[in-house]
């Protein structure tokens, strides 16, 4: 996949990325970007960044709260409650499952939480069927996805190692390779009509974009980072001015769904 992106690019991976890429293992894979995250500054303070939005939305009614994908992140760490799963078997992770078939009762959740994670589904709609029956009334599904806006766009298109399609359609294959960067902004976008009509049960309470150049300086969990964690507070404020074209300048969005 890289190979593909032009061989300027590779000069910036991280050293122990190259050889991941080119393997088929995705348990290594995973591990690599949980070691990447503990150890990029910029990028593991952005990564709180995101936890902080999902913390600030989580639902205090009965049940758990279940982190989907936690593999390669640390979510656990600033909310221990959570419960971890993975449809991988990492360490760390208290449940191997499949996001698109949850093993929980009607109504057992209070929160679904995730980072990452809708744009590698093969059948998006079926984790949110799953989620309608799964959360107990007025629980909450709370994640942060790529979002695709007149920059990230050209950014994703051509510096990232997964499609960026709008199709919204992600090609079948191995969990961590099969994905679609522009999932999540099809299905909030044109649509989200649709959505709302095959999941009345759920309502959209926020859409929030974020984060214009942060993640990108960061470098990611594959790339060299172009700047310090130490730069990270001024350079969030700069985010902060440039906040009100968000939505046509962001990489990310954060989602909040609640169930009625």
């Amino acid at each position: 996949m890289i190979a593909k992106r032009g061989a300027w690019r590779r000069l910036f991976l991280l050293p122990d990325v190259q050889p991941i890429f080119q393997s088929d293992d995705e348990v290594a894979w995973s591990a690599q970007n949980r070691k990447t995250l503990r150890e990029k500054g910029m990028l593991r303070r952005l990564y709180l960044s995101y936890y902080g939005r999902h913390l600030a939305h989580l639902a205090r009614v009965p049940g758990r709260t279940l982190e989907v994908g936690s593999g390669g992140g640390f979510f656990k760490v600033v909310c221990p409650e959570a419960l971890t799963s993975d449809v991988l078997r990492v360490r760390q992770v208290e449940l191997v499952l499949d996001a698109e078939r949850l093993p929980f009762a009607d109504g057992g959740l209070a929160n679904i939480v995730f980072m990452g994670v809708l744009h590698h589904l093969r059948e998006p709609f079926r984790f949110f069927e799953e989620a309608q029956r799964t959360l107990a009334p007025g629980g909450r599904i709370v994640f942060t996805e790529p979002h695709v806006s007149w920059f990230s766009y050209f950014v994703y298109k051509l510096l990232h190692h997964e499609p960026c399609e709008f199709s919204g359609v992600v090609e079948k294959g191995r969990p961590l390779r099969c994905a679609n960067l522009a999932v999540a902004s099809v299905l909030f976008g044109r649509q989200r009509a649709e959505f709302e009509r095959r999941f009345p049960g759920l309502r959209l309470r926020a859409v929030t974009y974020h984060d214009i150049f942060l993640y990108l300086l960061s470098g990611g969990v594959n790339y060299r980072s172009f700047a310090p964690g130490f730069l990270f507070s001024p350079l969030r404020l700069v985010e902060w001015v440039l906040s009100p074209a968000a939505r046509y300048l962001a990489m990310f969005m954060t989602v909040v769904i609640e169930k009625r």
